[in-house]
C-alpha cells in the first residue's frame, strides 16, 4: 500500500508491515468496541421496544469517538521531537514514545469507530 506525503513534497512512502499491523489492532479495537456497543443497545430494546438498536449502537460510537479522539491526541502530543529522546540510555522506550504510540493506536481506532458509528446511522432505517 502506498502513502502519500501530506507535507507537499514528491516523496511517497510504503506502507511497512509495523503500520499494517498498527492499523489492524485499531481496526479490531474499534470492532470489539462496537460489538460491545451493540449488545448493550440490544438489552435497551430487550427493555424497551421503542428503541432503534442501531441507532442506539451508532450513538454510543459516536460518544465514545470524541472520547478517544481527546485521550488519543492528549497521548500523541507527548512525541519527543528529537529522535535520540525516544529511548534512553539502554536502548528501551522512554515513557513518553510508549504513551505517543498508544496515542496513535487510540487515534486509528477512534477513526475506524467514526466509520462504524456512520455505518451505523445509514444502515438504521433498514433494520
Amino acid at each position: 500500500m502506498v502513502l502519500a506525503s501530506c507535507s507537499g513534497s514528491s516523496e511517497v512512502r510504503r506502507m511497512t508491515p509495523n503500520m499494517r499491523k498498527g492499523l489492524l489492532e485499531a481496526l479490531a479495537y474499534a470492532s470489539l468496541i462496537l460489538v460491545l456497543d451493540l449488545l448493550v443497545a440490544l438489552v435497551s430494546f430487550f427493555v424497551n421496544p421503542t428503541v432503534w438498536v442501531l441507532y442506539s449502537a451508532s450513538n454510543f460510537a459516536i460518544l465514545e469517538f470524541a472520547i478517544l479522539l481527546i485521550l488519543g491526541g492528549c497521548l500523541a502530543a507527548r512525541e519527543p521531537l528529537d529522535d535520540q529522546k525516544k529511548t534512553d540510555e539502554n536502548g528501551k522506550p522512554t515513557k513518553s514514545w510508549k504513551a505517543a504510540l498508544l496515542g496513535r493506536k487510540m487515534l486509528a481506532t477512534a477513526l475506524f469507530l467514526l466509520m462504524y458509528g456512520a455505518l451505523l446511522v445509514v444502515l438504521g432505517p433498514v433494520g
